[in-house]
Order: structure tokens, then C-alpha cells, then sequence
């Protein structure tokens, strides 16, 4: 029935073939072989390698019968199943085989990941559980040492992995986290850390995010990234590059020197790389994300090669916001207000996830146009209205992030109040120094820069 079946099989020949084994069954000796392929063939003439290929081929189909028939959960994936699957039905040698062949791909990776040890454990743990119905000579490799060591490296790289995560959440949202169990695996990593360079960088991105201020380590962990990732698979390597995007931009964060350019060079090599591209598909965030780190770093020209090249990988649902938003930011860096204005005007009236992006640009595209046309004035103060009312209905945001978007707001406004009404130095002086001690504040930095580039104190062509 199984080879019959047109969704498993659809050659004919190889249901042929298992019809005449049949007759040879259940033992088929090396002299049977011609007679079988004969019976099965009679008027076509088969060469040696014909019919081995066809062989393997029925034998696969075998193979991914027993694992169809099998609904028993297992961990390590299918080979696991197939090993177990094999023993139990007294085929012991073909199951050492299966596990010979998937440990000679194991260790020609130079990067094993969890799950690869996870595999290789449970691997090891059906032979040895099953081992009195096997050779004993050809089982002595199965040792209980290797399945615990194997066991652990999974574990702490899965551990880790999992505490990075917490602390790239503790870093973005600045909640505290109990780093006490995580302590204990590192401890236990220095010990562990030849068997696996990968756990080695797990162990050394972990301590990075623990760091207040990871510029020291940032450097070699980028460097270090770039020599493994030849070896990584895009699951691994896009986990990889993302938090050390995620460093970068708590690096922004603390005013950190380079830490813009950094953004850039990460965001570009996984471009380029497609390691930011799964499935040749980008994240509406990531494209935006893109268009305005590179259009904020002085990269414009790279940044609309980009923006025109890459809208159509875009997933949706909120893609064309996301190209409309991208278009907008690259010419907002590039000191194209008015042309980024009625881009953000139109956008302001959708209800997208990228509507706080939306806002807070257009704020600042209408104060920047303050700042040299005091015409805008009425206009900013009515989107500042607009924009806090939309800060207060909100329920989806953190805590934390509206209050960095309400004091951004509160800050637009005096900003430009100092500028409409004129005053004197000592009011720009009084402004900057609450702005340099409100926290949190969404981009700061370019808040206490145009704020100094518009103070009477600047030169003239500091705007």
C-alpha cells in the first residue's frame, strides 16, 4: 500500500521491483539479485548501477515508511527515530550504520549547535539503551561519559541562550533581572568552553550583556562573530547578528563613540550576506530599521540603492507603510523636510504598528522646519496634541517607552516655544540642562544637539 501510494511514490518501477523481492523474501542473496531485477524487468536491459540505484531508492522508501508508521514523540529528529525503529525490528547492523553516517556529518561541521549535541546524545542513548541487541564490538564507543557530556553542552548552550535573551529584554525595556542561575552556567562554561567555540561566544556574549557599558567587548565579539560565521547555519547566524544589533543600539543608547557606524556595518554585512534575509524575505522593521540607521550615518547613497532594491522583499502586512516610512526617514537625515512632510502627513492618519515612528518623525521634521521658518509653529503645536493623545490612549506599549515618547513630546514643545518666543539665553541655558537630566527620553542625542545648534549661544551656522 505504501509504495503503491502515488503521494510516497510515484515510480512504477520501484513497486514493480518490490513485487518480484518479494518471492526472495526474507532473505535476498547477492546471486538473487539479477533473477529479482529479471523478473521484475524482463525486457529491458539493466546495467549494475541501474539497479543499486534502484535499490536505494526502495530501500529510502523503506526508511521513510517505518518513520511514517512510528507516531512515538522522539528527540534528535528522524535519524533518532530511524535507529530505534531498526533495532527494534532486529536490524542492529543497518541501525549502527544510520548512526555511523549521521556521525561522520556531525563531526565534519566545525559548529555544532545544541541541537546537534541534543542529536548526538540521543544518538548515543538508543544504542546504549539497546545495546544488549547489538554486537558488543562495535558498541563500545557508546560510552555513558559522552552522552552526559554531550547532554550538558546542549543544555548550557540552550541555557544561555535563553539568558541572553532575558538580558536583551532587561536592556530594551531597562527592567532588572536576577542574574544569579545564570552565574552558575557560566561558571560552568569556562570549563566547557574548548569542546565548543559556539558556547564559548554564547558565554561571551552573555557577559557583554551584562556589562553596562559593553564598548570593550564589542570589538572582539564582532570579530569573533565574523570568524565563526562561515560555520554557522542562518538560524544560528541570525540569532547572532541580531543581538549583537541589539548591543549596537544600546550602545546609541549610551552615547557610545562609533556605536552608529557599528549599526550600519552589522545591518549592511547582513545584508549582503542575506543572513537578515530568511527565504529571501525581509521584516517590514528590519527594512525600516535599515533605511534610517544607514541614512543617519551619512550613508545616503547606499541607503536609497537599498530603499529601491530590497521593497520588494518586504513581508507584509504593513509593507507599504514600511517603504512609505523607509522613503520618508532617508530624505528627513538627508535634510529634505519638505519632502518628507507630506509623506509622514499622509501616513499620520493610518493605524499601523508603526504609527509611534510615524509620529515622533513627523514632530521632528515640523520642529527642524521651525527652527528656520517659524511659519510651522501652529502646525507643530497641533501634531504635538495629536501625538500625546495618541501616547495616552495607548495600551500595547511599555510603560517605559511612553514615558520616553511623552517627555520626547513635552520636549518638542518647549523647544519650540524657546524658539517662536525669542528668549534669552539664560531660558535655552535652564531648557538644556532639564533636557540632559530627563530620562527616559526618545532621541536625546538629536534633541540636546538641535537644541545647542538653535540656542543663541551658536554660531550662526550651526543649524
Amino acid at each position: 500500500m505504501f509504495v503503491g501510494s502515488a503521494y510516497f511514490n510515484r515510480r512504477e518501477e520501484l513497486l514493480s521491483l518490490l513485487h518480484s523481492l518479494r518471492s526472495f523474501h526474507p532473505q535476498l542473496a547477492a546471486t538473487d539479485k539479477p533473477a529479482a531485477f529479471r523478473s521484475a524487468f524482463p525486457d529491458r536491459r539493466l546495467s549494475s548501477k541501474w539497479q543499486n540505484d534502484r535499490l536505494s531508492e526502495l530501500h529510502l522508501l523503506a526508511e521513510r515508511f517505518l518513520l511514517v508508521e512510528d507516531t512515538a514523540p522522539t528527540i534528535g529528529g528522524d535519524t533518532v527515530r530511524l535507529v530505534r525503529l531498526l533495532i527494534r525490528r532486529g536490524l542492529g547492523q543497518e541501525a549502527l550504520r544510520r548512526v555511523g553516517r549521521r556521525e561522520r556529518r556531525l563531526k565534519a561541521k566545525n559548529l555544532l549547535t545544541a541541537a546537534d549535541y541534543r542529536e548526538w546524545c540521543e544518538l548515543y542513548r538508543v544504542v546504549y539503551d539497546h545495546s544488549g541487541h547489538l554486537p558488543p564490538k562495535e558498541i563500545d564507543r557508546f560510552t555513558p561519559s559522552l552522552i552526559l557530556q554531550w547532554e550538558e553542552l546542549a543544555h548550557l548552550l540552550t541555557s544561555i541562550r535563553y539568558w541572553v535573551d532575558q538580558l536583551a529584554r532587561s536592556k530594551t525595556y531597562r527592567e532588572p533581572v536576577d542574574t544569579t542561575p545564570l552565574e552558575q552556567l557560566l561558571a560552568r562554561e569556562q570549563h566547557l568552553q574548548q569542546a565548543s567555540p559556539l558556547l564559548h561566544y554564547y558565554g561571551l556574549l552573555a557577559r557583554a550583556y551584562q556589562q553596562r557599558n559593553p564598548l570593550a567587548s564589542l570589538d572582539q565579539l564582532e570579530a569573533d562573530y565574523q570568524s565563526l560565521l562561515p560555520d554557522l547555519d542562518q538560524e544560528e547566524a541570525a540569532y547572532l547578528h541580531i543581538k549583537l544589533i541589539n548591543l549596537a543600539n544600546d550602545g546609541i543608547r549610551h552615547n557610545l563613540p562609533d556605536a552608529r557606524h557599528r549599526l550600519f556595518r552589522l545591518y549592511r554585512l547582513g545584508i549582503d550576506s542575506r543572513i537578515l534575509l530568511p527565504g529571501g524575505r525581509l521584516s517590514e522593521q528590519t527594512f525600516l530599521n535599515v533605511c534610517v540607521v544607514a541614512a543617519g550615518t551619512d550613508e545616503t547613497d547606499w541607503a536609497w540603492l537599498f530603499w529601491h532594491d530590497y521593497q520588494g522583499h518586504v513581508l507584509a502586512p504593513n509593507a507599504k507603510t514600511s517603504i512609505a516610512l523607509g522613503q520618508a526617514a532617508i530624505y528627513f537625515h538627508s535634510g529634505d523636510f519638505a519632502a518628507a512632510l507630506p509623506i509622514l502627513n499622509r501616513l499620520s492618519t493610518a493605524d499601523s504598528i508603526h504609527k509611534f515612528r510615524v509620529h515622533s518623525l513627523l514632530l521632528r521634521c515640523l520642529l527642524e522646519l521651525h527652527l528656520t521658518h517659524t511659519t510651522y509653529y501652529e502646525a507643530l503645536l497641533h501634531r504635538i496634541d495629536a501625538f500625546q493623545q495618541l501616547i495616552r490612549r495607548e495600551k500595547k506599549q511599555s510603560s517605559t517607552n511612553l514615558r520616553g515618547y511623552a517627555h520626547f513630546a513635552q520636549a518638542v514643545r518647549r523647544l519650540a516655544r524657546l524658539k517662536e518666543e525669542n528668549q534669552p539665553l539664560a531660558a535655552w541655558d535652564t531648557y538644556l540642562s532639564w533636557l540632559t537630566d530627563l530620562s527616559p527620553l526618545q532621541t536625546k542625542a538629536w534633541l540636546v544637539q538641535r537644541s545647542r545648534a538653535a540656542s543663541p549661544a551658536a554660531t550662526p551656522s550651526s543649524l
